[in-house]
């Protein structure tokens, strides 16, 4: 799948999260929501990989997941995550 454009202020509307096995549906979905929103509204892992890319790719992670003013809803696919895993990329907010 082709890389999208970065948004300007790096703000996704949707992120999907998901298990590997389910990639092919999530990228349906994902094509099917961006096709509604708009360009560089939706975040889909392999659509960015060159951004997420690098040393610092586990917090660039953190933040379009974790961020309230960066993800308006996340959606999640059947993901069997371990808890420690779960907690890196989603951490709980205080």
């Amino acid at each position: 799948m082709a890389a999208r454009k970065l948004p300007e202020d790096e703000k996704f509307l949707v992120a999907f999260s998901f298990s590997g096995e389910q990639r092919d549906l999530v990228r349906s979905i994902a094509e099917a929501v961006e096709k509604k929103l708009g360009p560089s509204t939706v975040f889909l892992d392999e659509w960015y990989e060159y951004y997420i890319a690098g040393n610092d790719g586990d917090l660039k992670l953190q933040n379009i997941y974790s961020e309230s003013h960066r993800v308006l809803r996340r959606l999640q696919f059947l993901r069997e995550w371990s808890h420690e895993q779960e907690q890196q990329v989603f951490p709980r907010s205080t």
